[in-house]
């Protein structure tokens, strides 16, 4: 029997992104990362009630909230 469990998906928003050290570029559906060492894809999603722009799984936010 398999053990589901959830992972909480971590959002940050895509000007908080841009300023951060490891950010490299920004594209059209995803941000370029380099905070593992290597280059790295991040999906971008958007809010359909504020219309803000997200970086999903960004690792330094998943450090933040505990």
């Amino acid at each position: 029997m398999k053990n589901n469990v959830e992972k909480e998906v971590v959002i940050v928003d895509l000007e908080n992104c841009k300023k951060c050290t490891h950010h490299m570029d920004s594209m059209t559906d995803s941000v370029l990362c380099r905070y593992y060492v290597e280059v790295e894809y991040r999906v971008l999603d958007k809010s359909s009630k504020k219309g803000y722009v997200y970086v999903v799984g960004c690792p330094l936010s998943g450090k933040k909230k505990k």
